[in-house]
């Protein structure tokens, strides 16, 4: 067992609590609790605030050994950039007097995670804030949205499953890239359908299917600028993001379902949305978030085959459980994988020694010869003349010498961005050893 777990339990702590919640779930489940949970599942307001706060609250908690992400992606740095042109009132930011040294190849700023993100800021100062607040509605989200396809109890097992895979430890909450809210957007169209479904007639009844199928094709495709990548057996590691481990019997089980109209429809509309967004470079799971709660109801879907099987059906479902709850708690999760690499540091250590910089700020960045374009290090906010640090490319001394003379009362840096360990250096002693 990995050391830095989420609770923070050596190995052989973690399989005695393993092995003995194991135990006690497939022997100690009776009658009675399974009563008790069924009681608890018919109380639907409770179990969507449940799910709403549950995701937050363990995100918090984390915040000792997981501190909030910082911006480290193009994506990220793009929608960060979104937010603070919304604060200031603006959809775009005009153009700097000298913008050849702020050109930079970012991505396509998001607008809902700009907006996510402004909100965030607006509320509580951090835009993180924002992000943790998505992913409870996400998860609260889907839990209603279960509701229209399932029973009670398995509208609550899929919520509990959302948590676990999109929740607290999923790389949505943990950086500024996007997920949340074209998640939730599937949860209101594929939750309204059916029970759009049964108060209308039979012949538009068929229409309002097609067209709720239609709605994350059209904008999977639309969010694609060239349709030139051939799908390949790699496209289908995207996948492993909305199932854990345990889950994959649950998934091979949904093809019993497959017998009715309803559970047709969704592996259409999940094939078709998939090869869609997989025809194209850059196959990220982002381009499938749409589709999430149907992957969840999948899941969901598959377990209540599996209970239904006469012999031991019950107990290999509270097994797979078990393992999901196992893989939640024990295995490393998105914080370590993803927030904590190398790039993340360096940034992380310029940042501090910044901090114990007072004044405002101009740093030229020179890179080497081998960089990196996704490790950009100019980006600036919206009302670029009023931040305290001002990043601008190297363009050589005579060069310099013209922002240098537009910002006149800033301590000037130059950083060095490629080197292992990237330190902001003063600009003038830089240019005499030069």
């Amino acid at each position: 067992m990995p050391p830095d777990s989420t609770v923070g339990f050596a190995a052989a702590d973690w399989v005695l609590f393993f092995v003995t919640g194991l135990f006690l779930l497939a022997v100690g489940w009776n009658a009675r609790l399974q009563q008790s949970f069924e009681r608890f599942a018919e109380r639907r307001y409770r179990c969507a605030g449940l799910f709403f706060v549950l995701p937050m609250v363990l995100r918090l908690a984390l915040l000792v050994n997981d501190p909030q992400p910082v911006p480290d992606s193009a994506q990220d740095f793009s929608n960060m950039l979104m937010a603070d042109t919304l604060l200031h009132g603006r959809l775009t930011n005009p153009p700097h007097a000298l913008p050849e040294f702020f050109e930079t190849q970012r991505p396509p700023s998001s607008l809902d995670m700009g907006l996510t993100l402004a909100m965030g800021r607006f509320v509580t100062g951090e835009p993180w804030a924002g992000v943790l607040l998505a992913s409870g509605v996400f998860c609260a989200g889907c839990y209603w949205m279960l509701r229209g396809w399932v029973s009670p109890e398995w509208a609550l097992l899929g919520g509990m499953l959302a948590v676990m895979e999109f929740g607290p430890l999923c790389r949505w909450a943990n950086s500024y890239s996007g997920g949340y809210m074209t998640a939730i957007g599937g949860c209101v169209v594929f939750g309204a359908l059916p029970r759009l479904s049964s108060r209308i007639r039979t012949p538009w009844r068929m229409a309002l299917w097609a067209l709720a199928a239609m709605t994350p094709l059209v904008l999977i495709v639309a969010s694609k600028n060239a349709l030139s990548h051939v799908p390949t057996l790699a496209s289908l590691a995207v996948y492993r993001f909305f199932f854990l481990p345990p889950l994959y019997l649950a998934l091979a089980s949904f093809a019993v379902s497959l017998r009715k109209m309803r559970m047709r429809w969704v592996a259409a509309t999940v094939a078709a949305c998939a090869l869609a967004a997989s025809i194209s470079p850059g196959y990220q799971p982002n381009a499938l978030a749409s589709l999430t709660c149907l992957f969840v109801l999948i899941s969901v879907v598959g377990l209540r085959q599996i209970s239904r099987v006469r012999t031991l059906g019950g107990e290999i479902v509270r097994v797979l459980m078990v393992l999901c709850v196992a893989q939640f708690l024990f295995l490393p999760y998105e914080p370590a994988g993803s927030v904590r690499q190398g790039n993340q540091q360096r940034r992380n250590l310029v940042r501090r020694e910044l901090e114990k910089i007072n004044g405002p700020l101009l740093i030229f960045v020179r890179y080497g010869l081998r960089h990196l374009k996704q490790n950009e290090w100019v980006w600036n906010d919206a009302n670029i003349d009023s931040a305290r640090v001002v990043w601008a490319h190297d363009l050589g001394a005579e060069k310099n010498e013209e922002l240098m003379r537009y910002y006149p009362s800033r301590k000037v840096l130059w950083l060095k961005a490629d080197e292992f360990i990237p330190r902001p250096v003063p600009y003038q002693a830089q240019k005499n050893l030069e």
